[in-house]
C-alpha cells in the first residue's frame, strides 16, 4: 500500500539478510495506515513482504521515528518514539480549513518498544511490547541489564584487535613517517641556505662556499635515501 509520513529501519541478525521494517504512516487519503510490514532480503532485489501483528498503539502513528537496536545475534529491539495519532482538517472561519495533527501525549504510547526474536523457523516473530509502564517495571530493567550484558560480549567478538607484530610494525611505520619529515625539513633548510648564500657571496669566495653547501646537502640526501630504502 503507498504510504507517507511513516518510519523504517533495518535489522541485522547473526545469520540473517539486513531486513526492512516499515511502521505506521498515512495512505493517499490521509487516513493512518496500522501496520507493520517486514521486507526480508532486500539486498537481492527480490525481497517478500509480511504483515507482522502489533497492536494500534504501536502503528496507530505518522511523523514518528524508529530505531532498531541489535540486542544479541538473534533479538533485535524496535523503539519507536513520538509521532502524530489524529490528522483532520479544522475549520478556521470564513469557509476555510486547515490541516491539524494531533500529537501523541499519551506517556504509555510516547516511548515503545518491540521486542523481535529470529525462531528457529528462520523468520523475525514479535516476542513482547512494551510501553511506558513496562518501562519503568522492575522486569524491564532485569530484562534489558541482561541483553546488555550479552550484547557487550557480543559486540566485543566483533572487534578485530591488531596482533603484537601489527602494532610493531605500526610503530615502525610512524617512526619512518617522522624520520622522513626531519628529512624533508632539512632538505629545505639546506635549499634555503643555499639560495641565500647565492645572494649573499660575491667573488671567488662563492665557490667554495657553494662547493661547502652543495656537499652537505648531498650528505643530508643519502641520509634521506637510506630511511627510504632502510
Amino acid at each position: 500500500m503507498k504510504r507517507y509520513d511513516h518510519a523504517s529501519a533495518i535489522i541485522n541478525g547473526d545469520s540473517t539478510s539486513p531486513t526492512l521494517v516499515v511502521i505506521g504512516g498515512r495512505d493517499k487519503n490521509n487516513q493512518l495506515v496500522n501496520e507493520c510490514l517486514l521486507f526480508d532480503i532486500i539486498t537481492t532485489g527480490q525481497y517478500s513482504c509480511r504483515k507482522i501483528p502489533l497492536p494500534e498503539s504501536v502503528t496507530g502513528r505518522y511523523g514518528h521515528s524508529l530505531a532498531a537496536v541489535t540486542m544479541s545475534p538473534h533479538c533485535v529491539w524496535l523503539v519507536i518514539v513520538g509521532g502524530y495519532e489524529k490528522y483532520e482538517w479544522k475549520d478556521v472561519g470564513g469557509g476555510k480549513k486547515v490541516p491539524m495533527g494531533t500529537f501523541i501525549d499519551d506517556t504509555n504510547r510516547l516511548i515503545m518498544i518491540i521486542e523481535l526474536v529470529y525462531s528457529e523457523a528462520g523468520e523475525w516473530i514479535v516476542q513482547s511490547v512494551l510501553d511506558g509502564n513496562d518501562l519503568t517495571s522492575k522486569n524491564y530493567q532485569e530484562k534489558y541489564q541482561s541483553y546488555s550484558k550479552t550484547r557487550t560480549w557480543w559486540m566485543d567478538q566483533l572487534i578485530e584487535y591488531p596482533t603484537e607484530r601489527e602494532m610493531k610494525l605500526q610503530r615502525y611505520i610512524q617512526s619512518l613517517h617522522e624520520d622522513l619529515q626531519v628529512a624533508h625539513e632539512n632538505k629545505v633548510s639546506l635549499q634555503e641556505a643555499l639560495v641565500d648564500a647565492n645572494k649573499q657571496v660575491k667573488g671567488d669566495d662563492s665557490n667554495d662556499i657553494m662547493s661547502s653547501v652543495l656537499e652537505e646537502m648531498r650528505q643530508e640526501q643519502e641520509k634521506l635515501n637510506q630511511i627510504i630504502t632502510g
